[in-house]
């Protein structure tokens, strides 16, 4: 029988493996097809001066997603409470064990991984293809429609993670930055993670239970 230590360091390593190869994927997607998927993101790495900027704005446009979140949790609507309570039974338990520096290892990999398939290789890969609106255009709803499904819990949360999606392709057009929404979806996940698993406490749903 697994020890909870064990179960945590399996639940870590396999999820941030995933998510890191999700990222390598891209990045050999983007090499084949002649998108220049790693070249936009190390050369956003290595120019010092846009860095800072990227960073901050990264950091400041995952606080109106967290809000979104927040404001989700108030909401007495059947298909946001059903959500909910499969999140708290069923996901939650899985990282009630992560320190808080496993939780931001698994939020950086989810934010690496995600947008380095999602935005930086389908959806420039779509502007590269088709210039202009019409690959803009594509290359949004594309990755909208696959982030969604990709992310099918319900499908109310199916919907969610597209406009999410929407939302995070929006920000990679209006700042040129592909490490911009990669801050943004990892600091998104990292939040996310320290408000529905509080460290060191029980499930919520364990808490609420004994209410």
């Amino acid at each position: 029988m697994h020890t909870d230590h064990e179960m945590r360091r399996r639940i870590f390593f396999a999820g941030a493996a995933f998510e890191c190869a999700l990222g390598l994927l891209a990045l050999a997607l983007g090499w084949i097809s002649n998108v220049p998927t790693g070249a936009m993101l190390a050369s956003e790495l290595t120019d010092l001066h846009r860095l800072p900027t990227n960073l901050a704005i990264g950091i400041a446009a995952a606080i109106p997603m967290f809000a979104g979140l927040l404001l989700t949790e108030r909401i007495d609507w059947a298909p946001l409470t059903d959500l909910r309570d499969l999140i708290n039974g069923y996901v939650v338990p899985l990282f009630r064990n992560l320190s808080l520096l496993e939780r931001f290892c698994l939020a950086a990999a989810a934010g690496f991984g995600e947008e380095l398939l999602f935005r930086g290789w389908l959806q420039l890969g779509a502007a590269v293809l088709w210039p202009g609106w019409p690959g803009l255009i594509l290359g949004i709803a594309m990755s909208a429609v696959l982030f969604g499904i990709c992310h099918r819990l319900t499908t109310t949360y199916a919907v969610m993670a597209a406009l999410i999606s929407v939302y995070l392709s929006l920000l990679m057009v209006w700042s040129g930055s592909l490490l911009a929404v990669i801050v943004t979806h990892a600091f998104y996940d990292f939040l996310a993670l320290v408000y529905l698993v509080p460290a060191n406490q029980r499930p919520r749903i364990d808490a609420d239970k004994g209410q």
